[in-house]
């Protein structure tokens, strides 16, 4: 899971606590979440794979993928500081790619 940049260290402390009773956890700093969304997600397949060729041409590493139930968005987990270079390649990739949005 993700929290916010304001939540203390106390708070991540108690979280992980108690979620260490179910499994192993560990805790990741200054990460960024890139999500592409839309309707279109559901029906073309490949969109996925076009997404983590774009990161990947970048050298940027996905740490984490993330699919919601209703197929319509997915999410990667970025190191923050690489966050201007994925939004930038996934923008040319999704929305200046034939000048149309795919």
């Amino acid at each position: 899971f993700t929290v916010h940049e304001s939540v203390t260290q106390k708070q991540i402390s108690e979280f992980t606590e108690d979620l260490g009773d179910i499994g192993k956890v560990s805790v990741r700093k200054e990460r960024a979440i890139i999500s592409a969304i839309g309707e279109g997600m559901r029906s073309n397949r490949g969109l996925a794979g076009k997404m983590f060729t774009c990161l990947g041409q970048e050298g940027i590493n996905i740490e984490m993928i993330s699919q919601g139930a209703n197929e319509i968005n997915m999410s990667v987990v970025i190191d923050m500081h690489e966050q201007q270079r994925a939004l930038e390649a996934v923008h040319k990739t999704f929305i200046e790619a034939d000048g149309e949005s795919v």
